[in-house]
């Protein structure tokens, strides 16, 4: 087939704000006030989610149970296997069936780091969106090969008219963009409903743990406080009269016994002169630790519901192992969930213009992302003509056999006639080995 136009190969300039981002960050983490926080949602409702998304990333950082959890959503589609298949009604067309073939060949093999980024793009799942940027190169078959490369959330913005994602105008961020469907087959845009119809940027499930995580932070910091004042013996000394003119102590005697105590609070040591009394005032002893765990406790619990639909799905406390794993399937079908809706995005804006420009009017694969457990090949397997020896052999950690000897696969329609398969037919005649898929003497699997 004649290939079509080429892709695009022009670089998209993103509007960048390096140093106004890392402050900000620093600003709302040393700061946590709940006013800038909740401001940065507020600008978010407007399209601007610059702030919002700096936010989220300063809450994962510094969270380390919103961070676990976090990690767990998106990176949930890392090992999980992406199958390539012929749409609807191509099911055995041979040209479908190369098609799907070869584009899973240029993305799982010769796309850098495309596994990676799918683990990009699930963030979008708890950020609201993700994007990532195509770079397209052409391999030694003179095939155009996408690369996808991530790209920061902050740097994008909303249309508030036609709901659209698109590039600042402006490095201020007034709020005017350029929508990225101004620039065809060069961005993946990842929004991901998640059982919301809400505006795109209200999806992820990063909002609902904002105000969890900040008061589990705003706690700590008042327990702290708490524990310090009233949990802790407070030490102050007592200073004899001096000669200033109004009979009381010297000032400047005053100040140095003070620096004193500030030592002594800080280093555990200090120096005072013997007529200088010291003394303390016991803690109430009322500062009471479980307030801060059930507060604790609390703010997990509802970031682990807002993320993975139930508690029990990170912890076993407090429930049954069948109440825990009632709230894993839970999990599993936000996880089948996200599959789906990342396989259509991936379908839809990385694999229709690849068909497009290399192999233009053949069918469009769709792609499937499994939420099953890696199989791990056994020799029943191979019998049953599921696999080939090299995956059985890969799968007990071995190479794969010479010269493609091991790469056929079992017909079970027409078994081989070899002794002690579990098919159970007779051996052939002596030299037959015409059903013999590892070559002469050798048609088993290595076990």
């Amino acid at each position: 087939m004649a290939k079509k136009n080429a892709p695009p190969v022009g670089e998209v300039m993103l509007t960048r704000t390096p140093a106004y981002g890392e402050s900000l960050i620093r600003y709302l983490a040393e700061r946590p006030l709940h006013d800038r926080w909740f401001s940065a949602l507020k600008l978010a409702d407007r399209g601007k989610t610059r702030d919002m998304m700096d936010l989220f990333a300063d809450a994962v950082d510094r969270d380390a149970d919103l961070s676990g959890l976090v990690r767990k959503r998106t990176i949930s589609m890392m090992g999980r296997p992406v199958v390539f298949s012929p749409p609807p009604g191509f099911e055995t067309d041979p040209d479908a069936l190369e098609v799907a073939q070869n584009v899973r060949r240029i993305l799982l093999v010769e796309s850098r780091h495309f596994k990676r980024q799918l683990s990009h793009l699930m963030s979008a799942t708890t950020t609201s969106y993700a994007v990532c940027y195509i770079v397209w190169k052409t391999n030694a078959r003179g095939e155009h090969v996408p690369h996808l490369r991530d790209e920061r959330g902050r740097d994008f913005g909303y249309d508030l008219e036609t709901l659209e994602l698109g590039i600042p105008k402006s490095a201020y961020y007034g709020g005017d963009v350029t929508p990225l469907s101004e620039y065809p087959d060069l961005f993946v845009v990842h929004e991901p409903m998640a059982g919301l119809s809400a505006y795109p940027w209200r999806r992820g499930a990063m909002r609902s743990c904002i105000v969890p995580s900040f008061i589990k932070r705003n706690g700590l910091s008042y327990w702290l406080v708490l524990a310090e004042r009233f949990g802790m013996p407070q030490v102050y000394a007592k200073v004899p009269a001096g000669t200033d003119h109004d009979g009381q102590s010297q000032n400047a005697l005053v100040a140095e016994v003070g620096n004193s105590l500030e030592s002594l609070g800080r280093h555990w040591w200090a120096v005072f002169g013997k007529d200088i009394e010291i003394d303390k005032i016991a803690g109430s002893g009322e500062a009471d630790p479980e307030v801060h765990k059930e507060l604790t406790s609390w703010a997990n619990t509802e970031m682990a519901i807002a993320l993975l639909g139930q508690n029990l799905t990170t912890e076993v406390s407090g429930g049954s192992f069948a109440a825990s794993e009632t709230h894993r399937w839970v999990a599993d079908d936000i996880h089948l969930a996200d599959a789906v809706e990342l396989a259509e995005t991936i379908t839809q804006q990385l694999v229709e213009p690849l068909v497009r420009y290399n192999w233009p009017g053949a069918p469009v694969p769709t792609v499937e992302i499994t939420t099953g457990r890696k199989q791990v090949f056994k020799t029943e397997h191979y019998w049953a003509g599921i696999c080939n020896q090299d995956e059985v052999r890969r799968t007990m950690g071995h190479e794969a056999k010479p010269n493609g000897t091991g790469s056929a696969f079992v017909d079970p329609q027409k078994p081989p006639a070899v002794p002690g398969s579990p098919t159970g037919p007779k051996p052939s005649g002596p030299g037959d080995d015409s059903n013999d898929v590892g070559g002469p003497g050798d048609t088993r699997p290595d076990e």
